[in-house]
C-alpha cells in the first residue's frame, strides 16, 4: 500500500491508472467530487402556518426571500427540476430490474412534492436522456 501511496503523490493520474489498471473501476465506480458542484432540488416550499416567532421576524423574513434568487445565481448550485430529479431517481431504480420500478412508484407517493410519477423508461430531460444511454450502454443494462 505504501508504493501505491508514494506513486499516486507522484504520479501523473492517467499513468497512475494505467500501471495499476484502474482504468475500468474509475469509469464505473468512482466518482471525482467536483468543488462548488452541488445540486439543489427545485420545487415548491409547503404552505407553512404563520408563527409568533415569524410575524415578529417579518420583515427580515421578506428581505431574505427577496435576496435569495439573486444569491443563488452566484452559488455555483445545479439547479434540477422536479423531472430531472424522478428521471435520475427512475432510472436507479430501473437498474434493479422491473420489481424495483415498482418501488418507485412507492418512493413518488412518499415524496409527492419532489417526485413526479413515471411508469416507463421515456425521458424527456437533456439528463435524464443521457444518464440512460450511459448506463445502458456502459453498464449492460437491457432497459431499451
Amino acid at each position: 500500500m505504501t508504493q501505491f501511496i508514494d506513486d499516486a503523490l507522484a504520479m501523473d493520474e492517467a499513468d497512475l491508472m494505467e500501471k495499476y489498471n484502474l482504468k475500468d473501476v474509475f469509469a464505473h465506480y468512482v466518482y471525482q467530487l467536483m468543488e462548488g458542484c452541488v445540486f439543489q432540488v427545485d420545487y415548491p416550499i409547503p404552505e407553512m402556518p404563520v408563527t409568533e416567532s415569524m410575524r415578529m421576524n417579518w420583515d427580515n423574513w421578506q428581505l431574505t426571500k427577496a435576496h435569495t434568487p439573486e444569491v443563488q445565481k452566484h452559488s455555483n448550485l445545479v439547479h434540477l427540476s422536479n423531472r430531472e430529479i424522478s428521471e435520475i431517481v427512475f432510472i436507479a431504480y430501473m437498474l434493479d430490474g422491473e420489481a424495483s420500478i415498482a418501488k418507485y412508484a412507492e418512493a413518488c407517493a412518499d415524496n409527492d412534492q419532489i417526485l413526479v410519477p413515471i411508469s416507463e423508461p421515456v425521458f424527456e430531460t437533456e439528463i435524464g436522456k443521457m444518464l440512460f444511454d450511459a448506463v445502458s450502454k456502459n453498464a449492460g443494462t437491457n432497459a431499451n
